[in-house]
């Protein structure tokens, strides 16, 4: 219909996969996939591979490579190629060829038996893991090729049990050049401080260098948060939850560690800023608790393949590094004199998704955080005097 508004693709060869916010698209059924119909408004994303089976089963080197787009208005065609050189989707820059793409998805019928449509029963649940992304969070921090993969990340990504562990599944790829998206495809993600030599340079910036106020700023962070969104992002708060919704979808769809570490290392910031958390960005750290939430039932829903892999080392194991970060903050939502009702419902929603689903037991009332974090680089660090 001339209303709705498409994805239209050309040259895109047999055997790639497609998802579209996370509804699988079995293009085996048409002799030639022409793109997706039905858009809604708002942010999408798109990922394809090469490898045989979904996306996210990556074989043979092959892995998901991915871009955001938006849809302004009803009747929009977006139009994308396919680049032989970097296995992926791109943008037509080519006005003539623009224009022929865009009347072969209206009038051309056998261009049309090879779009498929999207389903509607996956909107309300992309929403909700990808709603705070905006065009200008795309353009913000999207790559300079616009497409999304693991071919583009640094070297030093971390030295945890996961990060090794991911490296050693994402390592032909991020590390040798083979699939996933040979163009440039490092996202401009801000820099979180992390670590106790970033956190006393932050206290050095911030004129802070008595003991106890460095240890009061080590176990409270909201002033870092709070500097670090008004200078970066304008003082809004929704945009650094729109990066947190960017960085998870790249990671789970494109199976990228850096978005998964930026979004790691944001969760981490915003758990340990108590009283932004709960007093100063309440609505802010009410946005991030029912993301969270969506994010995690999405991620663990079955997938199978590597994907599935990935989820289990991340999200099953028992150095969780969602329990170091979210034991303190859920014990500080028990012991606040006044926590709003429902910032105290979305912590006990998210507390039993994470006891159903991950067998992560947190600290019930009166239990102490204990002391097993100590060494943890994200654990709060008491200066002595």
């Amino acid at each position: 219909m001339a209303s709705e508004a498409n994805l239209v693709v050309s040259g895109v060869p047999k055997g790639v996969t497609v998802v579209l916010d996370y509804q699988w698209f079995d293009v085996s059924q048409v002799s030639c996939w022409t793109g997706v119909r039905g858009l809604s408004a708002g942010v999408h994303f798109c990922a394809t591979t090469m490898a045989s089976g979904r996306v996210g089963q990556a074989a043979a080197g092959c892995f998901p490579t991915g871009f955001f787009f938006v849809v302004e208005r009803e009747g929009q065609n977006l139009c994308r190629e396919w680049s032989e050189e970097l296995e992926c989707l791109v943008e037509v820059e080519d006005e003539g060829k623009r224009r022929v793409l865009e009347e072969r998805s209206r009038s051309d019928a056998e261009f049309l038996m090879g779009m498929l449509r999207y389903d509607p029963q996956w909107e309300e649940p992309w929403r909700k893991v990808a709603g705070y992304v905006t065009p200008a969070t795309i353009a913000r921090v999207s790559p300079v090729s616009k497409c999304i993969g693991v071919g583009g990340e640094p070297d030093d990504l971390g030295d945890s049990v996961h990060e090794a562990r991911l490296q050693e599944q994402l390592g032909s790829a991020s590390r040798e050049g083979g699939g996933g998206c040979r163009a440039s495809s490092k996202c401009f993600y801000l820099d979180i401080p992390k670590g106790k030599a970033a956190l006393a340079r932050q206290g050095r910036a911030r004129g802070i260098m008595g003991g106890r106020d460095l240890t009061r700023l080590h176990l409270d962070k909201s002033p870092i948060l709070e500097d670090l969104v008004g200078s970066k992002l304008g003082g809004d708060f929704d945009e650094l939850l729109g990066e947190l919704q960017f960085a998870f979808v790249c990671f789970l769809m494109c199976q990228s560690l850096a978005g998964f570490l930026h979004w790691r290392d944001i969760l981490t910031l915003v758990f340990q800023s108590e009283r932004a958390a709960l007093e100063t960005q309440v609505d802010f750290s009410l946005g991030v608790l029912r993301v969270l939430r969506s994010q995690l039932d999405l991620a663990l829903r079955a997938q199978g393949g590597d994907a599935s892999a990935l989820v289990d080392d991340i999200f099953r194991g028992e150095d969780h590094f969602l329990k170091r970060s979210l034991k303190e903050f859920f014990l500080a939502v028990q012991e606040a004199d006044a926590v709003p009702l429902a910032l105290e419902e979305a912590a006990e929603s998210l507390k039993g998704l994470l006891q159903r689903r991950l067998g992560l037991f947190l600290p019930a009332d009166g239990e102490g955080g204990g002391s097993d974090d100590d060494d943890d680089e994200y654990a709060p660090v008491v200066v002595q005097l």
